[in-house]
């Protein structure tokens, strides 16, 4: 789903985000109650030494415990590493106990090594059990000793915590499996010591991976790209500029595509070279949009198929049942398809009749009716364009029109005719008329004006076979069938 972002915080919204971010980041750590401290060397063990390993920077720390309360934040020691990877941890304790050991990075960042956060990952690292087994090292363990940092995270700082909990009892689930962060133990299971170290976790903010279309024709698109686990969101926009946006506030998704149209952009242009612009947004709280984590943009672009237009139609010799409509050749057109109703705004929905041809004698019109003539192009790559519609109005009617050698006062011959033929207008004649010649798909092959009684035509270049000859005058309308040999 994409949002318009026009105002999406106010003044006071955003202050109030920034005093939040403040108190989060002073938070507290919750310090481990322990009944006897690690400079109590007789009665206590410590860390000895913990190293990672597996990192980008590492982690070796042989410090020995000097804190009073057992715990301490060695606030200078970093380990820095991807996101997305694993990094290996060792332990080593001063005696050789029975001991429990608990190993949390604070990825909800609120210093209570809990289990919540946006990330949905357990914050507890060692998932299964890990002890001393009366020794200064960890035991064998069926899981490797390794801290996971999620793809997803925030590029950013993060505290690892290291507790070692001891006792007299053997390990077993109940005694080592529950140390906790922050909660003391029970009887001689306070003993110990609690250490933490900085993460800083590598995930800086990329633009989106390889970016694709796909639907194209003249009026869609879909723009698709690879995800950065890392993503809020994603900022996009779509223009005809190859320049990229130099400020923000466009438009906005959560999903790595946008299909065109779309609620934004309702409609595109045909024959038309459109840019996509698309960045990540790897960071957006709490904060205002100015202040979001942004990728640089990247960029896509697509042109739209030629554009496939509606044929502009002229209707010529209109009689009481009969005209002929005449239309103007599409460029990318390759056929075209038409239909006739008697009620506007109204198209076929399943297609109409196809001709090859640019005109057709339109016939069966209800007389002294409006009609309409219904007509698209189809074109490639364009399969076809909108319908256009044409109105007609027939003349009153005054006749029936009539298929024959001979109808009414209308005569042809000789009929069969080889090269000419003629037509004779018998009775009461008012003005000029006009003869058409059709072939049976409706295509006019012949057109003539009779001034008079008689015309003739010359049949030259017409294919043996039966056509459609119509005659028309202010008074009436009738069709002949001829037969050119």
């Amino acid at each position: 789903m994409s949002i318009k972002l026009l105002s999406r915080f106010k003044n006071y919204a955003a202050l109030g985000l920034v005093l939040l971010a403040g108190n989060i980041a002073h938070a507290q750590p919750c310090i481990p109650p322990l009944a006897v401290n690690c400079t109590n060397s007789a009665n206590s063990t410590w860390i000895t030494n913990f190293k990672t390993t597996g990192a980008v920077v590492n982690i070796n720390n042989t410090t020995a415990c000097d804190a009073a309360n057992s715990y301490f934040y060695f606030s200078t020691i970093t380990c820095r590493a991807n996101a997305g990877t694993k990094i290996g941890y060792s332990v080593t304790q001063s005696k050789s106990w029975q001991t429990g050991l608990g190993v949390w990075v604070d990825w909800g960042k609120d210093l209570s090594f809990g289990n919540g956060n946006q990330y949905g990952v357990n914050e507890k690292q060692n998932v299964t059990n890990q002890f001393f087994n009366g020794s200064t090292a960890l035991a064998s363990s069926t899981t490797p000793y390794e801290i996971k940092i999620p793809a997803n995270i925030k590029q950013g700082i993060y505290r690892i915590r290291v507790r070692i909990a001891a006792g007299a009892a053997p390990p077993s689930s109940t005694v080592f499996g529950g140390v906790a962060p922050c909660a003391g133990g029970s009887g001689n299971y306070d003993n110990g010591e609690t250490e933490e170290y900085n993460l800083e976790v590598i995930n800086p903010c990329l633009p989106p991976g390889v970016t694709s279309v796909s639907n194209l024709s003249d009026r869609s698109a879909t723009v698709s790209w690879s995800v950065r686990p890392n993503a809020d969101m994603y900022e996009w926009l779509l223009d005809t500029s190859r320049t990229d946006p130099t400020s923000y506030g466009y438009y906005y998704t959560s999903t790595a595509s946008v299909a065109f149209p779309s609620v934004d952009y309702p409609k595109l242009e045909c024959n038309t070279k459109y840019y996509f612009h698309v960045r990540t947004i790897c960071d957006t709280t709490p904060k205002p949009s100015s202040a979001w984590v942004y990728s640089p943009w990247t960029i896509d672009s697509f042109t739209t198929d030629q554009c496939c237009y509606i044929p502009p139609v002229t209707i010529s010799q209109v009689g009481p049942t009969t005209a002929v409509a005449t239309w103007t050749a599409v460029p990318s057109g390759y056929r075209y398809e038409y239909a006739v109703g008697t009620t506007g705004k109204n198209p076929p929905l399943t297609g109409g009749t196809q001709t090859n041809y640019t005109s057709v004698l339109l016939q069966g019109l209800p007389c002294n009716k409006e009609s309409f003539f219904y007509l698209r192009a189809l074109c490639s790559p364009t399969p076809y364009s909108e319908w256009g519609e044409t109105s007609v109005v027939t003349l009153p009617c005054t006749s029936v029109d009539n298929v024959g050698g001979i109808a009414g006062g209308i005569e042809a011959y000789p009929n069969p005719a080889k090269d000419m033929i003629t037509v004779k207008v018998k009775g009461w004649k008012t003005g000029d008329g006009n003869v058409v010649i059709t072939d049976l798909t409706g295509k006019v092959v012949k057109t003539a004006i009779a001034s008079t009684d008689i015309v003739s035509l010359s049949l030259d270049g017409l294919a043996p076979g039966f056509y459609l000859l119509k005659y028309t005058d202010p008074q009436r309308s009738e069709v002949i069938r001829i037969n050119k040999q």
